[in-house]
């Protein structure tokens, strides 16, 4: 067990929403998202949000995968499973991404649109929402458009 930083616990709350709403828990999964709402308001600015910082914590994610995916394995516990599975082809995508934000700069998202897929959290940087997701196969209007400052 490790304590959680309000961000993690952000993440985690709003994660279980999602996970509620695939079993149609609604009552659930209002609650999870009121607590995900409550810690992302209460998370303090990340100042080394970097797109370098980024990139190496992607990295680091990716070395951890084996062995959550090997604790998940040794419960035989599938459904963990498949959200590792999920987790780990977001992250590799996102750091292919993240490499090719460091090549090219803003030149990667001119005339461009960036989705984030709400379910698995998979990227895609492109005009419209690919029409399913190539991580979770939901559709396209499972997609969040994200807004540019």
């Amino acid at each position: 067990m490790q304590q959680l930083s309000i961000g993690q616990m952000a993440a985690l709350c709003s994660n279980l929403a999602r996970g509620c709403e695939k079993q149609y828990m609604p009552e659930e999964q209002s609650l999870f998202n009121e607590l995900a709402e409550w810690f992302t308001t209460h998370s303090p600015k990340v100042e080394d949000a970097t797109v370098e910082a980024i990139a190496v914590q992607l990295q680091q994610d990716i070395a951890d995968y084996p062995q959550a995916n090997q604790i998940c394995a040794d419960q035989a516990d599938r459904g963990a499973l498949r959200v590792l599975t999920w987790g780990e082809k977001a992250t590799r995508m996102l750091g292919s991404l993240m490499s090719r934000y460091q090549r090219e700069g803003d030149a990667l998202l001119a005339g461009t649109e960036i989705w984030v897929c709400s379910v698995c959290g998979f990227v895609y940087i492109g005009q419209e929402a690919p029409e399913l997701c190539p991580i979770c196969k939901v559709p396209s209007w499972k997609f969040n458009k994200i807004e540019r400052r």
